[in-house]
């Protein structure tokens, strides 16, 4: 608001008038404006005494359920929609008509979200990961932790590996383009209906080995970053 009043910005405007000839709208530069996420948010964190946290955040719908909390800025969500809205008709199949995803006193509604801590068998914290991307969660970040855990891969590695996704009770199989032709074409010989996509979640991880911290961003989405505080 500050600047959109500022002398500076009506100075700006000022120079671009002319009395005599109408200014093409195309010739208006808009004030820069940075746009505000509307999607799923996960964050990994763990601190120098080993305390962790994986969290996975969303509002659901844009602007969530439209209710603020007063005096915090902060937005509810709406999944309680997550819920079997459409309990008992018996002509819809899946997560909408569940009986075991119907509305009861001290449930959770199913969802996708997976923010997932990974210990070994002694007992510590090796693998801090989670998603957004909505129904592409799981699979995500089931490839994240398989990379590490069965194929030894760095994080890196891990997070960047292609990606497939299969969505009950629908007939098609996605992948991420970047996947092998051979592996897609041998995946429409097994009779799997298959639909490329562009990419599948964006997931935020730490790897703790021989007591060192190594962060990755998935590069698949803009705004990711690692950050160490000393």
């Amino acid at each position: 608001m500050e600047k959109l009043i500022s002398r500076a910005r009506t100075i700006e405007l000022q120079k671009n008038i002319k009395f005599k000839t109408a200014t093409p709208s195309s010739k208006i530069k808009p004030m820069s404006v940075v746009n505000e996420s509307r999607d799923t948010t996960h964050y990994s964190i763990v601190d120098s005494e080993g305390n962790a946290v994986s969290n996975t955040y969303t509002l659901g719908y844009s602007f969530g359920s439209g209710v603020t909390i007063p005096g915090t800025g902060i937005l509810m969500n709406n999944q309680m929609n997550n819920f079997a809205y459409r309990y008992g008709d018996k002509s819809v199949e899946g997560r909408a008509a569940s009986p075991g995803n119907r509305f009861a006193p001290g449930k959770r509604p199913m969802s996708t979200m997976t923010p997932t801590m990974v210990f070994d068998k002694s007992g510590q914290l090796i693998l801090i990961t989670g998603s957004p991307g909505g129904s592409f969660i799981p699979a995500a970040v089931l490839r994240v932790v398989s990379g590490v855990i069965d194929f030894n891969l760095n994080i890196g590695e891990a997070t960047m590996l292609p990606r497939i996704h299969k969505d009950w009770p629908y007939t098609g199989l996605d992948y991420e383009s970047i996947l092998s032709s051979d592996i897609s074409r041998q995946l429409d010989s097994m009779g799997h209906e298959t639909e490329a996509q562009k990419t599948m979640g964006s997931t935020q991880s730490i790897h703790i080995q021989d007591g060192l911290n190594y962060g990755y961003a998935d590069l698949r989405r803009p705004g990711a970053a690692v950050s160490v505080q000393k």
